[in-house]
């Protein structure tokens, strides 16, 4: 809406320069809202986010097991209850 005002008004008269100023505004206004409804439509935000507990939980996880497989005799007293008690 903005941008469009700011366009319909570089008809009301004025200076060159004044017509310049209004219309690198309008400009500037088009190109803000499309890419913020470009950003809405990728939410990148919420996907990175998204991606960042993945990152950790699987990270925790990954160390779990490795500090259960390290040793053998260690791994052997557990049951799957256990096991999956840990992991979570």
């Amino acid at each position: 809406i903005t941008g469009s005002a700011i366009f319909g008004s570089i008809n009301n008269g004025g200076t060159s320069l004044n017509q310049m100023v209004t219309f690198s505004a309008g400009i500037i206004a088009l190109i803000s809202t499309l890419l913020q409804a470009v950003h809405k439509a990728l939410e990148d935000g919420i996907q990175a986010e998204k991606h960042r507990l993945a990152l950790k939980y699987y990270t925790k996880m990954r160390i779990r097991l490795e500090t259960l497989i390290g040793s053998a005799n260690e791994f052997r007293g557990f049951n799957q209850d256990d096991l999956d008690e840990m992991m979570l």
